[in-house]
C-alpha cells in the first residue's frame, strides 16, 4: 500500500494560485515535509533516470479514504508547484551548476574522419540491402548510427555546451512535458490484469518473464491500479492541452526560495481573488491572504 501512494506522487511529477487549499493541505495530509516533496519533483524532472519517492509518514491514514481524489490532489499540487516561480529558480540553479566548463580535445584528424563517414555509408548501404537478413541489417543500420553520432560530436566545436543545452534548455517546460508524456506512455503500456506469484523467497514476481524485466516505473504504475492510473492519465492530458505555464507566482504556503520574499504580488491576489469559479471557502481563505499580504481589509 505505501508504493502505491508513492507511485500516484512520481507518476504526477513524471507529469495555480487558485488551488490554495490543496497547497496548504495535500503535503500535510501525507505527512510530507514540503521541502522533501519539491526536492523529490525536482529530482524526478531534472534527472534522466532519477525515480525519487518522498517519505510520507501519514501514508496509512490517508489511502483509506478515495484514492482517486487523492491522485488528484497530488496532481494538482505538483503542477502548482511545477509552473511556480520556486521550480523555476531551482531549475535555473541546478541548470547552472550542470553548465560544463571545458570541452574535450578533437581525437580524429581529417583523414580518419573521412573514413569514418565513407564507413557509415557503406553501413548505411548494406542496412538496405535484402540479401542479408533482418537481423544483419539492423546492425548494419545500428553501427551506422554509432558512427554519425561519433562523427557529430566531433565535428561540432562545443559538444560538451551542445549536449549541456540540449539537456538542459533555457526553460524547463519542454524537461516537464517530456516527463509527462513519458509518464503517460508508461500508463497506457501497462498490463493492469497481469497475473503475479509469490516465489520461494517470499518475493510476489510477474507470471510472465517479461513484465518482470519492465522498469520500476512500469511497474510502480501496475501497483498504483488502473483506476489510480487512468486518473493521473487523465489529469495529464488536460495539463499537456491547457500548456505548462511559465512562472505563474510564487507558491502559496512555500518553504523554499527564501531569496523570492514571502509574498504575492498585488495584481495576482487582486486577479485571483476575482475569478468567479473559486468555492466561497477558497475566496475566504484568499481574502484572508490577501488582507495580510496587502495589509488591508475587503469591504
Amino acid at each position: 500500500m505505501k508504493k502505491t501512494l508513492f507511485t500516484i506522487f512520481c507518476i504526477a511529477a513524471l507529469m495555480v494560485l487558485t488551488a490554495f487549499r490543496i497547497a496548504s493541505d495535500i503535503l500535510q495530509k501525507l505527512g510530507i515535509e514540503q521541502s522533501e516533496g519539491q526536492y523529490s519533483i525536482q529530482k524526478n524532472i531534472f534527472n534522466e533516470n532519477i525515480f525519487s519517492i518522498p517519505n510520507a509518514k501519514l501514508l496509512s491514514s490517508a489511502i483509506t479514504g478515495d484514492k482517486k481524489v487523492l491522485a488528484r490532489e497530488l496532481c494538482t499540487y505538483i503542477r502548482q508547484y511545477c509552473e511556480s516561480d520556486e521550480f523555476f529558480a531551482a531549475y535555473a540553479k541546478e541548470r547552472d551548476s550542470r553548465k560544463p566548463t571545458s570541452e574535450p580535445p578533437k581525437a580524429l584528424d581529417a583523414e580518419t574522419i573521412k573514413q569514418m563517414e565513407e564507413l557509415a555509408k557503406m553501413y548505411e548501404e548494406w542496412s538496405r540491402n535484402n540479401s542479408y537478413d533482418a537481423k544483419t541489417r539492423e546492425s548494419f543500420k545500428s553501427q551506422a548510427a554509432d558512427i554519425r553520432k561519433q562523427l557529430e560530436t566531433e565535428k561540432d566545436p562545443h559538444p560538451n555546451k551542445s549536449k549541456w543545452e540540449k539537456e538542459y534548455p533555457a526553460s524547463p517546460t519542454a524537461l516537464i512535458r517530456k516527463k509527462l508524456e513519458e509518464a503517460v506512455s508508461i500508463i497506457e503500456s501497462v498490463d493492469f490484469d497481469a497475473a503475479t506469484t509469490v516465489n520461494k523467497y517470499g518475493k510476489r514476481i510477474f507470471d510472465n518473464p517479461e513484465y518482470e524485466k519492465k522498469s520500476k516505473k512500469w511497474k510502480a504504475c501496475y501497483r498504483a491500479g488502473k483506476e489510480v492510473c487512468d486518473e493521473v492519465k487523465l489529469f495529464i492530458k488536460n495539463w499537456l492541452k491547457e500548456g505548462i505555464k511559465t512562472g505563474t507566482g510564487k507558491m502559496v504556503g512555500s518553504e523554499t526560495n527564501s531569496n523570492a520574499g514571502n509574498t504575492t504580488t498585488e495584481k495576482q491576489l487582486e486577479n485571483t481573488a476575482n475569478e468567479s469559479q473559486i468555492p466561497t471557502k477558497e475566496k475566504k481563505v484568499i481574502r484572508n491572504l490577501k488582507d495580510k499580504v496587502l495589509g488591508k481589509k475587503e469591504n
